[in-house]
């Protein structure tokens, strides 16, 4: 069955049904990933889309694969998720932006002693600067739902 004009028009004019309802359930596919990568999968719908920028059942839809989000609506998605928005969207490309060169270091040139050495030393300071950051968290005052 080929449809000629609908709500997801963005998609294509000529896309059949069954080709519609495989791009909304690999968005979803995607779209789950995301939100259980970001620890949001539990959260209440209605807090994941105050984080987004939309409601509460914009996000359902998206979970349950029902619709689409809109460009600007899925630009939003792909900064707060950190992924690429064509991946998002059509499973595409890479999913997550390149790193900048500010995030990559070459040490091809260094003997492998040094590397073994810079690699334990960045590690290390990994691992501090996250008991650091989970400490700041666990030192912010707890709040008991519903107040």
């Amino acid at each position: 069955m080929i449809l000629k004009t609908d709500c997801y028009s963005r998609i294509g004019h000529a896309v059949s049904m069954t080709d519609k309802e495989a791009l909304l359930i690999e968005f979803s596919h995607r779209f789950r990933r995301l939100m259980n990568e970001k620890g949001w999968a539990q959260d209440r719908r209605e807090d994941v889309g105050k984080r987004l920028g939309v409601t509460g059942p914009a996000v359902t839809y998206w979970w349950n694969g029902d619709r689409l989000p809109t460009m600007n609506q899925a630009i939003v998605i792909s900064s707060e998720m950190g992924c690429c928005v064509e991946w998002l969207l059509t499973g595409r490309g890479p999913m997550r932006p390149r790193p900048s060169d500010m995030d990559c270091l070459d040490i091809s040139e260094l003997p492998d002693v040094e590397k073994a050495i810079f690699k334990a030393h960045v590690d290390t300071r990994t691992q501090q600067i996250i008991r650091e950051k989970k400490g700041s968290y666990d030192a912010l005052p707890k709040t008991s739902k519903g107040t």
